[in-house]
């Protein structure tokens, strides 16, 4: 049997054009990936073509860059793989060179030539799958009221307050973290030569081998460091080196340090953090010393069920301090009763804070 016409093998060419160019695309979704799997594995000519497509544009990595594949670890998938493969040639008992032996001996070394570049392809189409699927961006998230502790590959650990998403991507040359909402620590495992950079909104932290907290608010990221130092750019970090150095110029955080960055403003010069204060959530606290009442609220408010509402201005501007835990808001609620001028009303989805003086007028 003659190999493919030419019209189906341009269709083919046509098909992995069309996916190499979606394989260099940001916002390459899941369903794609798979859908790519899928037409790879459909056939050796689609593997054959998709890899002829990289390499007339001599560029691989690009090619599979959204997958994170790495040629080098394909092809030694592709030799592990090949390891496995058995040689049905050897097997085969050639029994007479003449006459219908001779063309039953051909037809099997045909087979199992066809059956050897078969398995071989299939092992590049596993390793691309096993690849992607591998090192594919991953999402870690909590609920609201909830928290959780992730270690990661490369034996970094990352801890999510709660309502909290953040994606990481790991490559050969560095680790990209996205703070897409809510508050997260990473305890960073040291790596010379592939840097950690945390992306978040507008802001971007690169860190070496160091523990620190990105908290993403609406309108501006707050970075605390417990240990190590990091840089932190309003902006874009600088591409990667030959080092995960941090580069002079940044602004750089040191252990016992905050900045807090505006979307809109330049980075300030950090300042002196209340560690104690600032990682009080990993130990499911919440501690604050002479803040408002309104900030204070906010904060309980991203764990509990029941939202604590303040309609009185001079009540959300009180100036309040204490340690709780961060699910019990009965607690809390008892506190603020105890305060002078203070009313509190509590039901299963609301604590409700008033003046004594406009509940009082509110029973009349």
């Amino acid at each position: 049997m003659n190999g493919p016409t030419e019209d189906i093998r341009a269709m083919i060419a046509r098909d992995a054009a069309d996916w190499f160019l979606v394989n260099r695309e940001d916002t390459i979704t899941e369903d794609a990936r798979e859908r790519f799997a899928r037409w790879l594995k459909a056939s050796p000519l689609h593997v054959e073509e998709y890899l002829a497509i990289a390499a007339v544009a001599k560029d691989l990595h690009a090619a599979t860059s959204d997958m994170a594949l790495d040629p080098e670890a394909l092809s030694d998938v592709h030799e592990k793989e090949s390891q496995n493969i058995v040689d049905l040639h050897g097997r085969v008992p050639v029994l007479s060179i003449n006459g219908s032996d001779a063309r039953a001996a051909r037809s099997r070394r045909r087979t199992t030539m066809f059956a050897g570049l078969t398995a071989a392809m299939l092992a590049v189409v596993i390793g691309i799958s096993a690849i992607a699927l591998r090192i594919s961006p991953a999402t870690y998230r909590t609920a609201h009221g909830e928290q959780s502790t992730w270690p990661l590959s490369d034996g970094s650990v990352l801890q999510l307050n709660s309502d909290s998403v953040v994606t990481v991507r790991f490559s050969s040359k560095e680790r990209l973290l996205d703070v897409v909402r809510g508050q997260a620590h990473f305890r960073v495992a040291h790596e010379p030569k592939r840097r950690f950079r945390v992306v978040s909104g507008l802001t971007e932290v690169v860190a070496v081998g160091t523990d620190f907290d990105v908290y993403r608010m609406a309108t501006s990221t707050v970075v605390t460091v417990t240990e190590g130092r990091v840089a932190v750019f309003a902006g874009s970090a600088p591409s990667p080196t030959a080092t995960a150095a941090i580069p002079a110029d940044a602004l750089r955080v040191n252990a016992g340090e905050q900045v807090r960055i505006d979307d809109s403003l330049a980075p300030t010069a950090p300042s002196a953090a209340d560690l104690r204060q600032a990682t009080a959530w990993m130990r499911r606290q919440i501690i604050f010393d002479h803040k408002p009442l309104a900030e204070v609220a906010d904060e309980f408010n991203r764990y509990s069920s029941a939202t604590i509402r303040i309609d009185d201005e001079r009540l959300r501007a009180l100036q309040v301090s204490g340690v709780f835990d961060a699910y019990d808001t009965n607690s809390f609620a008892i506190f603020l009763q105890r305060l002078d001028g203070v009313a509190v009303s509590v039901t299963p989805t609301q604590i409700h804070v008033r003046s004594q003086s406009n509940a009082e007028q509110a029973q009349r």
